[in-house]
């Protein structure tokens, strides 16, 4: 076994399991949808973020493939850099569905806003983990990509109302695609 497959299990562990949050909660939406108001905003969170998670483990076996040699950094940057994901994971749709009812907008403005400040802080973290891992120049569009999205984060974050929450998260959405489109279509 190389390095690299010994390193990403610790990734796949973490990665998975935001997977498995996220897909247990869509999983509670349906079995609880009588008692559930369901709200656009913290669903479309939720997907890009799943498809994000999934576009990073793609991501993750190109550098395993790039790289000979892995320093303890490099192990470090690759792991720390998913954890944020994970926190988003648990933040973004309710955990528990034992009230009579469950409005996703008001779990989002009360704790899914918690979720968009752990993106924000993967955003920030992928900066320099692109630089030491796929040797992505600091001044890149990669970097104008992910600035352009920790924009829009702050804009959700700081948005006190609704259609402001609206605006914030179809911005963030569209440089989302962007940036799949750019990251998935050239892999192949």
């Amino acid at each position: 076994m190389s390095i690299f497959e010994y390193i990403s299990v610790t990734i796949a562990i973490v990665l998975g399991l935001a997977i498995a949050r996220l897909l247990t909660a869509f999983g509670e939406l349906i079995i609880h949808r009588k008692r559930v108001t369901f709200h656009w905003v913290p669903l479309t969170w939720a997907i890009t973020l799943f498809l994000l998670i999934y576009v990073l483990w793609w991501q993750f076996f190109s550098v395993g493939a790039a790289l000979d040699e892995w320093a303890f950094l490099d192990f470090l940057s690759a792991a720390v850099v998913t954890l944020p994901l994970y926190l988003a994971s648990m933040l973004f749709l309710p955990r528990h569905f034992d009230t009579p009812e469950i409005s996703l907008y008001d779990n989002f403005i009360r704790n899914g806003k918690w979720g968009v400040g752990a993106y924000l802080v993967f955003f920030v973290l992928a900066v320099p983990v692109n630089a030491r891992l796929w040797d992505t120049p600091v001044i890149s569009m990669n970097t104008l990509q992910i600035l352009i999205a920790i924009g829009t984060l702050l804009g959700v974050i700081l948005s006190r109302s609704a259609g402001g929450i609206a605006m914030w998260t179809c911005g963030f959405v569209v440089i989302q695609l962007i940036s799949f489109f750019y990251v998935i279509f050239p892999a192949y």
